[in-house]
């Protein structure tokens, strides 16, 4: 019984593979398990040999000793966990990150929406086209002893993976002061 009740239930295009979840329109990955979903994307190169896509531990969190101060966003807490529970409780997802291999520690993201709703931004924000939508991604790293926020902008991969693709090769996310500000406006302390 319990074998047709799986060839019957057999996952399709719009639904994750592991746990049947329905994916949004252009979704790479499930939000709840983590799957990948099927088909092709139309990369060069697959999706998974550029990012890293894992459940978030928050138990260690690698001290970056060559921070710049205005590039980070200095936190009130000092335990990760009380960290990480600010940020999800403010709609942030701390669980499964799209993830560039260069940091080995907890983060953090959340969608930021389109260039066009940043108007002091809008010439910065839209160098990947007006019609992407962003993400903001913080790596949270030790910078002598305390917890600091290291935010970048980015195109979300959700939504907009080939221009995710496209600035992960270049290496030509927005980093710094505007990161910073932006990431002020969306994480309340």
């Amino acid at each position: 019984m319990l074998g047709r009740f799986r060839r019957r239930m057999r996952p399709m295009e719009g639904y994750c593979p592991r746990c049947g979840r329905i994916f949004s329109n252009e979704a790479l990955f499930c939000d709840r398990c983590g799957a990948q979903r099927r088909g092709a994307y139309g990369f060069p190169i697959p999706i998974v040999g550029y990012v890293r896509h894992w459940w978030i531990r928050w138990d260690r969190v690698p001290e970056k000793p060559n921070v710049n101060t205005v590039d980070v966003l200095l936190h009130d807490v000092t335990n990760p966990f009380l960290l990480r529970k600010q940020y999800l409780s403010q709609g942030w997802n701390t669980t499964v990150i799209l993830q560039d291999v260069t940091h080995d520690g907890p983060t953090t993201a959340m969608a930021i929406g389109y260039p066009k709703e940043w108007p002091n931004a809008l010439g910065e924000l839209s160098k990947w086209g007006e019609n992407v939508i962003l993400r903001l991604h913080v790596d949270v790293c030790m910078f002598q002893g305390k917890l600091v926020g290291q935010p970048h902008v980015e195109p979300d991969p959700e939504y907009n993976a080939k221009e995710h693709l496209d600035m992960w090769r270049k290496k030509d996310e927005i980093r710094g002061s505007l990161a910073v500000q932006i990431l002020q406006e969306f994480f309340k302390r």
